[in-house]
């Protein structure tokens, strides 16, 4: 409907606005910014590792090293719409990076060496 498409729409712009994120993925080629609430809200790991007494919690940074960035600018656009954009994928294919791809219910794999659940 259009009231959907809408709301995906207002969540993709908002995915890119800088302002007011407050964790940081330190990753291998940059950084890239979520806020909190959303990443709480869609996975259970980001829910308990920025919950409890975690470094990551204290610090707002969540490092993955092995994750580029367009990969993780796909996995957040996923986590904030529900959708994927194919300019995201196609993007990340001519890069030569994976990109995420989900194994079984609620898991994407970020890189070939790390599951994340969401």
């Amino acid at each position: 409907s259009t009231q959907t498409e809408m709301h995906v729409f207002a969540l993709n712009e908002r995915m890119f606005m800088d302002d007011d994120k407050d964790v940081t993925f330190e990753l291998a080629d940059g950084r890239e910014y979520a806020h909190k609430a959303v990443l709480k809200a869609a996975s259970e790991v980001f829910a308990v590792m920025l919950a409890q007494d975690m470094q990551e919690k204290a610090t707002g940074v969540i490092a993955l090293p092995d994750v580029q960035r367009r990969v993780m600018r796909v996995f957040l656009r996923l986590v904030y719409t529900g959708h994927v954009d194919a300019s995201d994928w196609e993007g990340a294919q001519k890069a030569g990076e994976q990109a995420p791809e989900k194994e079984e219910e609620g898991t994407v794999t970020l890189s070939g060496q790390r599951n994340m659940t969401v």
